[in-house]
């Protein structure tokens, strides 16, 4: 990370993505015995990559949809989690995996779901 904010390392592709999937809990804080606030270094390279690094368009346009129309309603995260269940239980993931379509619209690794939701959480909203 100090790397890449002196500009003697690249902001490409692999640091982008090795900080993108950090959750910034800050644990590794606790558990690095030399006390690196490592919380400070992530969030000075998300504004590096903010300010630095084009994203490509897809990237974009769905960080887009979920941070910005998605993630800040509830009701919105209620309804696309009843679409990911009928998704799941109507046959239409094996559909899709059988027929090509997500390899053809670039989403076969990224159509790997989690287990089918059998405890209702965000499926019966509350709010």
């Amino acid at each position: 990370m100090q790397l890449v904010d002196q500009g003697r390392m690249e902001l490409g592709e692999s640091f982008v993505t090795h900080i993108d999937r950090c959750l910034d809990c800050r644990a590794c804080e606790t558990a690095c015995p030399s006390g690196v606030e490592y919380g400070n270094l992530v969030e000075m390279a998300r504004a590096q990559i903010a300010q630095n690094y084009k994203r490509p368009f897809a990237s974009r346009m769905a960080r887009d949809i979920v941070y910005r129309h998605l993630l800040p309603y509830p009701g919105r995260i209620a309804t696309a989690a009843r679409f990911l269940k009928f998704y799941q239980r109507s046959g239409l993931a094996s559909l899709a995996r059988s027929t090509g379509i997500l390899r053809l619209l670039g989403l076969q690794d990224r159509e790997k779901l989690p287990a089918e939701n059998r405890f209702g959480i965000f499926l019966r909203a509350t709010w």
